[in-house]
């Protein structure tokens, strides 16, 4: 399989897309919409179904509200939509798809947090099976299409090219690769399944209409399908990294650059994309966190929950001065509870690099942009900083609670928030990348233990948490505290500390779900 490469817009500074899980809402939302567009035709029926000891088999799932995630995707929309995610089971109805879900215990989960398998039919009959994995932070991976075993990320254009003639895929590959270059640009994928085969050519633009229609006609071949990118960035062929992880992240700013440049630098290799585009995104995204800030402080907000909305009162509190004096502290952590908050209302915000983690980075550097007077340039380059150590530690790493605990999630954004938030006060690179490894360390070892399935209790308080240490770590490192250990060797801790969490303390019913008053909660919510 070929290498998969993050990159910061993909996989770190987003999704832009709905609330109130990446995990749990964004990803099944692209699995819907992928596995849509690999059936084709006018879909009529659609069932999704679980195996018993998945994550999508528990309160979570629900919690999270993965059902209309999934509903969401199926009706063609992506997290970005505007078509509201609660309404998709209308939308469905008005395309006139039934969808319905089941839980198997015949079917394992083969070690994945979140895998479903969805059994599509069109119009004409015709069924398509779909397996599907949300692996955090919105990052999805389709890996079976009708007993074909692949990998699809989203990240790619694809052509999917079916033939009856398993024994001439090989030469079909190759007879492709040599009458279309642009096949050949990337490595492919080929399965066999007896007599049948399913060939995948990833391609840097879209085939067209034209190259489709010639290769369907082709002796053998059954079926051609198109299949767009749904992620932001489509990385080039022949990517050379300008740094891999976090400690060539620290040599290469150790020559010079910012950490705002070696984002820039990052995108450009992977995206090829001019600097202008890549500012142009790094301000979408802080346009997104202002509306979300302002969505969440909104006294009209509403959600469904454990605990009702409260950011606007607090803020109103706080100005009142109802609580100590502590600099951006407060006015930072509400800013992120605000976030949280929109985000439960299943409002758009910046995942990063999870929605469970949203309220960190944007509510941090928000805060303190006000404080400094800062310009909306200097608020990019500190998003994109931000960025840039994500982008560093997601070798092998998935920002999921379901697998590392919520040190992966808010301790992961705490460790961004801090390396942003001195790039915004005018730190070197040193002292930002410093920063987060302080913040990260200060997060070893965080469960990920939902009440009642919602991103709220703790979650809420930990992005709050997560702020005001980003803030500490940040301040203390440019003050000259060093944090000892690089934060590449902090990563790798937190990855080992992940791995060996019992699955109860990694999303799975453990920790304060597990507590008296987490069980009562948990039943009058789902009996209500």
């Amino acid at each position: 399989m070929e290498e998969r490469i993050a990159t910061i817009f993909n996989n770190v500074m987003g999704p832009i897309g709905v609330g109130p899980s990446t995990s749990n809402t964004c990803g099944p939302c692209r699995i819907g919409y992928l596995s849509r567009l690999i059936a084709g035709g006018t879909l009529k029926q659609v069932r999704v179904l679980f195996p018993s000891d998945s994550g999508y088999a528990t309160p979570n799932a629900y919690g999270m509200r993965s059902d209309y995630a999934f509903a969401h995707g199926v009706a063609g929309n992506l997290p970005d939509a505007d078509a509201p995610l609660l309404e998709a089971y209308r939308e469905l109805e008005k395309q006139g798809i039934t969808l319905e879900y089941s839980v198997s215990d015949q079917i394992s989960s083969q070690g994945e947090h979140l895998l479903d398998i969805m059994e599509l039919v069109d119009a004409l009959g015709n069924r398509t099976e779909v397996w599907g994995i949300s692996k955090g932070g919105g990052a999805i991976e389709i890996v079976r299409i009708n007993g074909f075993s692949v990998s699809i990320t989203g990240a790619e254009n694809l052509l999917l090219v079916y033939t009856d003639q398993g024994a001439k895929a090989q030469l079909l590959q190759q007879t492709l690769r040599g009458r279309h270059p642009e096949l050949a640009e990337y490595p492919g994928q080929l399965s066999v399944d007896g007599d049948k085969a399913l060939l995948l050519f990833p391609m840097y633009e879209i085939a067209p209409e034209e190259m489709l229609a010639r290769i369907g006609a082709m002796e053998g071949v059954t079926k051609v399908t198109a299949l767009p990118a749904i992620l932001p960035v489509v990385v080039r062929p022949n990517v050379k990294l300008p740094f891999r992880n976090a400690d060539e992240l620290t040599r290469y700013c150790a020559e010079g650059r910012s950490l705002t440049q070696a984002a820039i630098d990052y995108e450009a290799a992977v995206s090829g994309w001019n600097p202008e585009q890549i500012r142009g995104f790094a301000a979408k995204a802080l346009k997104a966190i202002r509306g979300a800030i302002q969505g969440g402080l909104d006294p009209s907000l509403q959600f469904d929950g454990i605990i009702p909305p409260s950011a606007s009162k607090m803020m109103k509190n706080a100005q009142a001065g109802l609580a100590l004096e502590d600099g951006i502290v407060s006015k930072a952590a509400l800013y992120a509870l605000a976030i949280m908050e929109y985000s439960n209302a299943s409002g758009v915000v910046v995942c990063m690099p999870t929605a469970g983690a949203s309220g960190t980075v944007g509510g941090a550097l928000a805060a303190a942009a006000e404080k400094l007077g800062a310009s909306d340039a200097r608020i990019e380059d500190a998003l994109l900083a931000a960025g840039a150590v994500g982008v560093s530690i997601t070798e092998d790493n998935d920002f999921c609670g379901g697998v590392y605990g919520c040190q992966a999630e808010v301790g992961c954004a705490s460790a961004m928030a801090a390396a942003g938030l001195v790039t915004l006060a005018g730190g070197r690179a040193e002292e930002a990348i410093n920063a987060a490894s302080m913040a990260l360390q200060n997060m070893l070892g965080l469960i990920c233990d939902p009440v009642c399935g919602l991103v709220q209790v703790p979650c809420f308080a930990r992005n709050m948490a997560g702020v005001a240490n980003a803030i500490v770590c940040a301040n203390m490192s440019m003050l000259g505290f060093p944090a000892v250990i690089p934060l590449q060797d902090t990563f790798q801790a937190m990855k080992r500390s992940g791995e060996s969490l019992p699955m109860t303390l990694r999303g799975c019913g453990g920790g304060l779900a597990e507590t008296q008053t987490g069980k009562c909660l948990l039943c009058s919510y789902y009996n209500k």
